[in-house]
Formats: C-alpha cells, structure tokens, sequence
C-alpha cells in the first residue's frame, strides 16, 4: 500500500473474533482525559519516541479523567465489524466524518473513531486504513475550550495547546505510514462528498454518492445532533452562531505569553499539511488551509 493511498478493509463478519477482548495497545492517550494540569507533562514526554506511551501509562491513576469508555476503546470485535477508522484531535471534524462515512457505508459499526493517537499502530497492524482530519491549532483549540466551557484565560490556552502538541507530535511519527490518510479539515467540512469520493472504493460509493449532495449530508448529521439533545458548543457541524461563542478565545491566542506554545503548534500542523500535499491525488494538493 502506498503512502497516502487508503484501501478499505474488506467487510468480515465481527463474530470471528472474542467480543469482550480489547485490542492491546503501547497506551492509551485520550486528550478529552487528560487533566489540564498535566497537560504539559505530556507535551514534555511527546518530545522523545514512547515518551508519550510511557507517560500515559505511569500516569494514568493521576492524569486521566476516569477510565475510557467502550466507545473509545476498541475490542476486537469493534475493528472485526469496521472497514475504516477515523481518528483525530477533539474537534477536529472526526465525529462529523465518521458519521458521513457511516452514512455512506450503511453502518456506525462499519466507521470506528476515537481520539487515541497511541492507538493507530494497532489499528495499521490490524489490516484498518486509518484517516486522520488535520486541523489548525487556533481553531482546534478554541472550539475545544468552547466544548469545555473554558473561562478564557491564558493559563487554559497553553493547557489546551500542550495536549494539541502532544498528540500531533506522535501523530507525526505515523503520519507517513501506509495506510493513513491525513484529511484538511476545511476541505471535507466543505466538501464531504468530495473527500469520501477519494477515499471510498468504488463498490461503496457508486449508488449513493451519485444522488447525495454535501448539504444532504450535513443535514443528516445535524438530525444526530438533534436527535442527541446537543447544544450549540457541542454541536458537530459548522454553525455560524457558534462564531460568537470564539472572540473571547481568539484574543487570547494573540497574547505574547502563548506565543512559543503556539508556535510550536503551527509548526506542527505546518509539517502534517505537507503530507495532504504530497497525497498521490493530484485533487488534495489544493487542501491544507
């Protein structure tokens, strides 16, 4: 398999395998988890290969909010039953792909997502494409402190953009791995049809892409948010009034105290972009905004 080129896994029935066995992982590392204060601690252990596997697990007791539920840890079942896994930063668009890929495959067991950057060695090992939508810090880390309810304030940014760091930072071990796909976030939040047409083998994509629009499919998953009693900041579709929710917050990034934080953020998604660029489909290089 090529860099960059993303074969789903053929369907297999999920009763080959032990229903109840999770699949074993380096570690697990959950940003959504992570205890703010701790957050740069995990930055910190990023810097070295496994620094990050090795924190997360001598950690965990401490630095973790709970433990992670069954829909953010897979068991063997759940990759025997998917074809494709999405995984990504919080806010990031991975809950809006995974729901526009089930809605093209059929089935939410057929799309497994979580935000476990630990995690994507296992799936790769376990024969699963994995696609990875990229976006910015400023926009990753608002939207994320909005969904929690943040106070703004400097001392919540630079949490937010320690853990934003972490994870990109190992992702950037895997992100040339055959097998993973690097999405731009503006692109399939635009365009969603357009992204799963890249990525969805023709058997999947022949009926239904051919009579669903980008809009239909945004409807669809705003039904879920409806369906799912979700307020605005936890919505998982753009939505202009949410816009109102982020001035606070956009100030804040401008402050000369977040300035390093930040920038080694940008630098990181500066170098994941360039891994959209060099896709083999002439048709992403126009992404990375």
């Amino acid at each position: 398999m090529r860099r960059g080129v993303v074969t789903l896994k053929p369907a297999r029935p999920a009763a080959d395998a032990a229903p109840d066995a999770l699949v074993r992982t380096v570690g697990q590392f959950h940003p959504q988890r992570v205890f703010p204060r701790y957050s740069a601690g995990f930055d910190l252990s990023s810097r070295v290969p496994g620094g990050l596997s090795v924190a997360s697990r001598l950690m965990a007791s401490l630095a973790f909010d709970g433990t992670p539920s069954a829909s953010e840890n897979a068991k063997q079942a759940d990759l025997a039953a998917a074809r494709v896994v999405v995984c990504g930063f919080p806010r990031s668009g991975t809950t809006f792909m995974q729901q526009a890929i089930s809605r093209v495959l059929g089935s939410t067991a057929q799309c497994w997502k979580n935000h476990d950057v630990l995690a994507i060695p296992s799936y790769l090992e376990y024969g699963l494409p994995v696609l990875v939508p990229l976006r910015r810090p400023r926009a990753a880390v608002v939207s994320w402190s909005i969904y929690h309810a943040d106070y703004p304030s400097v001392q919540a940014m630079t949490h937010r953009l320690h853990a934003y760091v972490a994870w990109h930072r190992e992702f950037l071990r895997h992100s040339g791995d055959p097998g993973v796909r690097v999405i731009d976030f503006h692109t399939f939040v635009a365009d969603p049809v357009w992204v799963l047409d890249l990525v969805l083998p023709d058997d999947d994509k022949a009926d239904v892409l051919s009579s669903i629009t980008a809009d239909a499919i945004v409807s669809l998953v705003d039904q879920d948010n409806l369906s799912a009693s979700l307020d605005l900041a936890h919505g998982n579709t753009p939505h202009p009034d949410r816009d109102a929710l982020k001035s606070a917050y956009h100030e804040l990034l401008d402050d000369r105290r977040l300035r390093s934080i930040l920038g080694r953020a940008e630098e990181l998604h500066e170098k994941l972009a360039r891994h959209i660029a060099a896709d083999d489909s002439a048709a992403l290089q126009k992404t990375a905004h």
